[in-house]
């Protein structure tokens, strides 16, 4: 007499075993949102970190659009806050199904100083004036571009090894007597020739 054995029990243990082991991927690739940080003011960068997606993310901040680039694991978007940006909630809405995120925006005093300078920096000649009017447009034409590729590849790094902030971000100045601008940068002391 032939005994015959049925493989159905290890059928079923092997479908049992890849079943469970289907369901901890997919736990594992759910997507999930970030945003960091929680809280901010005007004129802070806001960092959108959307992980384990299965397309890359697109989406709104405060009704503008962002733009994601890779990274590992995910892809990343940064956007800063409005100088003139209300307090009260900041809202992100992101397709595919992700869940919508919001942070809170507090309310900020930028600083006002008073400096002193040659009268041709206070008050440019038409050259000069020129030549600043253009630099504005360019990078408010740069700025118009929230779908263009990432211009940095790396991660930040201060251009100046412990250099003391001389002058902060945001800060209103007043050219010799005269309101002009507000600071959109921010100023590092360091020594004449040092890279």
């Amino acid at each position: 007499t032939m005994t015959m054995r049925s493989n159905a029990p290890r059928v079923a243990a092997a479908g049992l075993l890849l079943a469970s082991l289907a369901g901890v991927a997919t736990a594992q690739t759910e997507p999930s949102v970030t945003v960091s940080p929680e809280s901010a003011e005007p004129g802070d960068a806001v960092l959108v970190t959307v992980t384990d997606a299965a397309e890359p993310p697109r989406g709104k901040a405060d009704g503008k659009p962002l733009s994601f680039f890779p990274v590992r694991g995910g892809h990343q978007a940064v956007f800063a806050v409005p100088l003139d940006r209300a307090p009260g909630e900041l809202s992100i809405k992101l397709r595919g199904g992700l869940p919508p995120q919001t942070i809170q925006i507090a309310a900020r005093q930028f600083p006002e100083a008073d400096v002193v300078v040659p009268e041709e920096f206070a008050n440019p000649s038409p050259e000069a004036g020129k030549r600043i009017d253009e630099d504005n447009r360019a990078i408010r034409r740069s700025f118009g571009k929230p779908d263009s590729e990432p211009q940095f590849w790396r991660e930040f790094r201060p251009p100046v090894k412990g250099g003391r902030a001389t002058s902060p971000f945001g800060e209103h100045r007043t050219f010799n007597g005269i309101a002009k601008s507000q600071h959109l940068g921010l100023d590092l002391a360091a020594r004449e020739g040092e890279p």
